[in-house]
């Protein structure tokens, strides 16, 4: 389970890799990355914790495409 957030963390970052979105991404998806990270240990180490998980997996998709429309609106190449 927790290599599948690093397998996550390193497949968000590949945007910014590729050069299709800008360091304002970068910061965002790390920031948001950290946070499901401090989640996915949570879930580990407490079973309870899984919808919560579960909750900010929601809010991580949704703060992760409001930086992606930031991103490119604000910096356009």
């Amino acid at each position: 389970a927790a290599s599948d957030v690093y397998k996550r963390q390193v497949v968000t970052t590949l945007p910014y890799l590729t050069g299709m979105f800008g360091v304002l991404y970068l910061v965002g998806e790390l920031l948001l990355g950290v946070i499901f990270l401090y989640w996915a240990v949570a879930m580990l180490r407490n079973k309870d914790a899984g919808i919560k998980t579960f909750r900010y997996s929601i809010t991580y998709l949704t703060l992760l495409f409001i930086v992606m429309l930031a991103d490119h609106y604000l910096f356009q190449i």
